[in-house]
């Protein structure tokens, strides 16, 4: 059984780091587009192309993190409290002593990495055209997967508990 101060500080570390990811990055791109006054380098509009390949991974991507975290979940219960071999030396082995609630924040970080994607995108997107409105398309979407993706109570707890169970 883990701890209730325990859940309730990977709680609090889970919703500082999807302030971070979420919000504080993507407000910082904002504004740095916006102090960036950019002229189009290619006068005529050869990349909405690669803008629309670029549009179509970012609807992609954060669904990609579901199976990453599939793979990294199933990767943690089979070789928790084994000796594993870590790096190239043979002598260098250790005991996995991850904790459910730290490897529940190294999984976290991982979504939000993957959402975050989404507002680089669209930063890379406003590089190349020098519109912001195709930058404001890719917050869009980077602001629907915030939402589904934000780190909820009741769920972070439910997953700790059950990896702390194994």
């Amino acid at each position: 059984m883990i701890p209730d101060e325990e859940l309730d500080r990977r709680v609090r570390h889970g919703r500082l780091l999807a302030l971070l990811f979420l919000v504080v990055m993507p407000a910082a791109y904002l504004i740095y587009a916006y102090f960036l006054k950019l002229e189009r380098f290619n006068p005529d509009d050869s990349h909405h192309f690669m803008i629309y390949v670029i549009f179509i991974v970012a609807f992609i991507c954060p669904p990609i993190s579901i199976i990453v975290k599939k793979f990294q979940i199933g990767n943690y219960r089979q070789n928790r409290g084994k000796v594993v071999k870590q790096g190239l030396l043979p002598f260098k082995k250790r005991e996995i002593k991850m904790t459910p609630g730290q490897f529940y924040i190294n999984l976290l970080i991982v979504q939000l990495s993957f959402v975050e994607s989404v507002y680089i995108y669209g930063l890379i997107t406003y590089f190349i055209s020098a519109e912001m409105v195709n930058l404001l398309y890719f917050y869009i979407i980077g602001i629907i997967w915030s939402v589904i993706f934000w780190p909820r109570e009741e769920k972070t707890k439910t997953f700790i508990q059950s990896l702390g169970e194994i």
